[in-house]
């Protein structure tokens, strides 16, 4: 068995120097990057508890195919309907739901969520399978959708999705577009954290005003990513390449058994190994007695409709005397206890804490009263003014300092904003209300404000001053016709494909060398969105995705197919 020390680690030297005017990078392959990975790490003999015993920590990468498009998932849109994403906001919304609806592989579950004050499910007794009945109720329910739920409450319908449990067979993963802030951001996390070995989420933030604790911290939490979007115009594109990875294939029903002698109880953490997406990857430690022989660890488990089986027999002896992979192990232990809100184990938790020296909530510092000699209750949340709503007029007297809250300064430098500017013409100032955080739950009719002006030169309008801060220009309406006129299975009719294409419906007709009218005027439509939407491609990709597979399913070869569809196109 091979030893781990400093003097077999690798040294990378550069030649000629270094000059610190740009980045400084290095990428590192692995020689087999699907190839599991055991450690050993001796414990310290003299010590007790966790640290004593050795610890295995196994990596394990899976090649997962990452252009996969998988119906096995079960994917949930929850979208925010409070007030402040009325205009624009909803506007883009709608179009990224209706670009989302149309991407889903036939067969896969999914549901809508809305919220605001309240929540409303599309389809309140779980999610329903993916078909033409389905989409269709899910596109009444897109087009008449608006920004008319009021406030913004996540935590209760984020309880009424996880109360439900996961359909066996899928993999259930959470979509959430937001752009607004709540109290409750630590319970909405750990609710979230609670259910990542079963549920993924990925989030998305809209504009300033969306609360980067809660789109991040969920996302962290929920082993899924997160986007952060000012210019809405880009919200097709991040969805889209969030949406991507939530299709993909997965392996699921994960089990890892550890073959030792002489034989005894081996545990492991997390005790109930999570769904491996791909792009990710597993972690998983066990704690053994140090006279233990461990002969082997297979790891089980179902990719689509194909099981696997990984086996590690050769592991690597580190002598580490920090004893870093126990205190990784320690704290991967702590928190999932933490996050299980398990009963009876806070015992347990300070001696593991104490003995690997990681903190945990029974152990951290606690401030304690003098007086009293009682620990000092938590400061409430402070009431911090943030930006509230935004109106307009027009001031032809005196100056104004210039102060915009919540951009940066290179974006107030792009509009021309200074402070202490003056002109002789009428100038467009904003007004901006100041309100307390917590009345940003609920949209007052009359709320106290202190009133701050702008003054923006070489600016016309306010619209103007917009586009330039914060790009609210929709998608091409185009590309949304092409979208909204693909049928569930992923094709196109030919009259629709004359329709966009603008070639006339007979002429189309005399030039197909397809089996049938649909496949033909599909790949007209697929053409069409390479040669015209070619730098949107992230956002149409899984349509793209879609159409080629039903070109299959009617016997076609699609790229040769494609092939000729460009051509016809390129002659009219």
């Amino acid at each position: 068995m091979p030893q781990c020390n400093l003097l077999s680690m690798p040294q990378v030297s550069q030649d000629g120097g270094f000059s610190c005017d740009h980045d400084w990078s290095m990428l590192v392959y692995y020689k087999n990057a699907y190839q599991p990975h055991l450690l050993r790490e001796t414990g310290e003999r003299s010590a007790t508890g966790i640290m004593r015993d050795d610890l295995l920590m196994l990596n394990l990468f899976p090649e997962v195919p990452t252009n996969s498009y998988s119906s096995r998932n079960e994917i949930i849109f929850v979208i925010d309907r409070s007030g402040s994403m009325n205009g624009d906001k909803i506007q883009s919304a709608r179009a990224t739901l209706l670009l989302f609806l149309k991407s889903l592989p036939p067969g896969c579950l999914f549901n809508i969520v809305s919220f605001g004050s309240t929540f409303s499910l599309l389809f309140p007794k779980g999610s329903c399978a993916y078909s033409e009945t389905t989409l269709r109720e899910a596109c009444q329910l897109q087009a008449a959708m608006d920004a008319d739920m009021g406030g913004t409450e996540i935590l209760a319908p984020f309880k009424d999705i996880y109360n439900k449990p996961p359909i066996p067979g899928y993999s259930r993963q959470i979509l959430l577009i937001t752009d607004g802030e709540v109290t409750n951001v630590d319970q909405v996390v750990q609710l979230v954290g609670r259910h990542a070995h079963e549920t993924r989420l990925f989030s998305v933030g809209i504009g300033h005003g969306a609360s980067t604790a809660l789109v991040r911290g969920t996302a962290r939490a929920g082993r899924g990513r997160s986007e952060m979007v000012v210019q809405q115009g880009l919200l097709q594109q991040k969805v889209m390449g969030l949406v991507n990875s939530m299709v993909q294939e997965n392996i699921q029903g994960v089990t890892v058994a550890c073959e030792v002698e002489p034989a005894c109880r081996v545990t492991l953490v997390p005790k109930v190994p999570p769904v491996i997406f791909g792009g990710q990857h597993l972690i998983l430690y066990a704690r053994v007695p140090p006279a233990t022989q461990v002969k082997k660890i297979t790891v089980r488990g179902q990719l689509g409709t194909s099981p696997i089986t990984m086996e590690e027999k050769h592991f690597t002896v580190v002598h580490d005397e920090a004893k870093s992979l126990h205190r990784l192990a320690a704290r991967s232990q702590i928190l999932q206890w933490q996050l299980d809100e398990e009963e009876g184990v806070a015992e347990d938790m300070v001696a593991l804490s104490v003995a690997s020296g990681v903190v945990c909530r029974h152990t951290a510092l606690v401030g304690v009263d003098q007086d009293s000699g009682k620990p000092v209750p938590e400061s409430p949340c402070q009431d911090t003014p943030m930006l509230g709503y935004l109106s307009r007029r027009c001031n032809s007297s005196g100056t104004q300092n210039a102060i915009f809250l919540g951009l940066k300064r290179k974006l107030l430098s792009a509009v021309g904003i200074r402070s202490g500017l003056s002109t002789n013409s009428c100038r467009q100032e904003l007004e901006y209300r100041i309100m307390p955080r917590s009345l940003l739950a609920r949209k007052p009719s009359a709320p106290r404000r202190t009133t701050l002006c702008i003054s923006i030169r070489s600016i016309e309008s306010f619209e103007e001053f917009r586009s330039k801060v914060e790009d609210d220009s929709q998608p091409p309406l185009d590309l949304m016709v092409v979208v909204s006129l693909q049928q569930f299975d992923g094709s196109w009719g030919l009259k629709d494909a004359s329709h966009l294409t603008t070639v006339p419906l007979d002429v189309l007709s005399a030039a197909n060398p397809a089996k049938g009218e649909a496949a033909w005027a599909t790949a007209l439509v697929l053409a069409l969105l390479e040669m015209k939407f070619g730098e949107q491609r992230e956002e149409w990709e899984l349509l793209a995705t879609k159409g080629h597979a039903f070109l299959a399913g009617c016997g076609e070869q699609p790229e040769e197919l494609l092939v000729r569809a460009r051509l016809t196109l390129e002659s009219q």
